[in-house]
């Protein structure tokens, strides 16, 4: 941590980098004034930010902005192009109108609601209504996951506290679990403090050597008289599985 003065305003900055001259907004300014220039003078490597395109309805040649791709028409055309399209768009939903408007009751409120588009047409409650609806149904659904994970309430079997969002092996709350770490710690040493007394210490368990899965095949296969690789194409073919050759 390093104090410097902003070359802009002069004010102390507390910065850590070694190359920082200004500070926050002070940056922020700089950026943008630094953006300006570039997008005037054009891009790094020199192209310009606009490019020239020619009109699909007039055939007037354009000067567009390089972020533009899809850019086919003049400002003047393009005015009519949007409304064109809109058109086309309102003249497909009109296919989706009803010949009569359909009027039901709400099942939750029980007010009244007309429809007139027919992908609608089994609807069954307004509009507030089925956003509540949807919040519940989704609530619903979530907890019948969870109930699905975690079975059954289980309960702290320190301080018998629900246990929400637990864990399958989870025994304690958050508020139990240092305590009960603690008194199971202190019920070891003194089963072990007995046992010293008594000479009766529980032998340990004498841990297997691990074999690998590859020691094993390598074994087999000195026992059948045959190669690693020979050995492992026999049994996948005994799979019926197939061998690259």
């Amino acid at each position: 941590m390093r104090v410097i003065k902003c070359a802009r305003c002069g004010e102390d900055v507390f910065t850590t980098g070694p190359r920082t001259k200004y500070c926050l907004a002070c940056a922020t300014q700089v950026r943008i004034e630094n953006q300006k220039k570039r997008r005037a003078c054009g891009l790094k490597d020199g192209t310009p930010y606009t490019k020239h395109i020619t009109c699909a309805i007039c055939g007037k040649d354009v000067v567009v902005s390089t972020k533009a791709s899809r850019a086919k028409f003049c400002p003047e055309c393009s005015a009519r192009a949007y409304k064109a399209s809109a058109k086309k768009y309102k003249d497909k939903e009109k296919r989706w109108m009803l010949a009569e408007p359909r009027k039901i009751h709400c099942e939750r409120c029980g007010c009244e609601v007309i429809l007139t588009d027919a992908r609608s047409f089994n609807r069954k409650y307004c509009d507030a209504c089925k956003k509540i609806v949807y919040v519940e149904l989704t609530k619903k659904a979530h907890d019948a996951y969870r109930e699905r994970k975690n079975p059954g309430v289980k309960r702290c079997a320190r301080c018998g506290v629900v246990l929400e969002n637990r864990r399958s092996n989870q025994k304690y709350c958050d508020d139990c679990r240092a305590a009960a770490k603690f008194e199971k710690e202190a019920a070891r040493k003194r089963r072990q403090r007995e046992g010293w007394r008594t000479d009766e210490l529980p032998e340990k368990k004498k841990k297997k050597p691990r074999v690998s899965q590859i020691e094993k095949l390598n074994a087999a296969a000195r026992k059948a008289g045959m190669s690693y690789g020979k050995y492992v194409a026999m049994l996948a073919m005994k799979k019926g599985k197939k061998v690259r050759a």
